[in-house]
């Protein structure tokens, strides 16, 4: 199994990812950060040398630190990266939709609307993993998690962050 960390829009505010990680790091694999800021990550890279980091820009990243959308191959899943902002997620999910089915992609990965999703759609998988640090429609601040399995299906999960704990939101098999 590989289980994978999903988090977007953390906004240069590391805290509750810093709390996820020494939580969850001897359990994840890989990190996927989908943008706004995607550098947060930078400084976790060094400490976490049994991780895997991967990130896409956002519409507030102005470095030229990763690109704009990425394609990653695990146990045959191809996974599609993105912000988001692109394809205009804020107003619906048919342009990112389109480009995923572009890709051949069965997972579409992207954030920018701060707001959680998780659903299956023409045999894609859309995770929206909401924001760890400014969270809208909902108060709780949530990240993603999936478990890519070689010969079952994959999990997928939306977990709320509160102080001490976390609680699976959730999640699509």
């Amino acid at each position: 199994m590989k289980r994978i960390l999903v988090v977007s829009d953390t906004h240069n505010n590391t805290r509750k990812l810093s709390m996820i990680l020494e939580k969850l790091n001897k359990d994840i694999d890989y990190l996927f950060h989908l943008g706004d800021l995607c550098t947060d990550i930078k400084s976790f890279i060094p400490k976490y040398p049994d991780i895997e980091f991967f990130s896409v820009s956002g519409n507030c990243d102005y470095s030229d630190y990763a690109g704009e959308e990425m394609l990653i191959n695990i146990y045959n899943y191809k996974i599609f990266l993105s912000h988001g902002s692109q394809f205009d997620v804020k107003y619906n999910s048919d342009n990112i939709g389109y480009a995923a089915m572009e890709r051949e992609a069965d997972i579409c990965l992207f954030g920018h609307t701060h707001f959680p999703v998780l659903y299956k759609q023409k045999n894609i998988v859309f995770m929206n993993p909401g924001s760890l640090v400014l969270p809208r429609g909902l108060r709780e601040k949530t990240y993603g998690i999936i478990n890519l399995y070689k010969d079952s299906l994959p999990e997928f999960s939306i977990v709320e962050v509160e102080k001490n704990y976390s609680r699976i939101m959730k999640s699509l098999k």
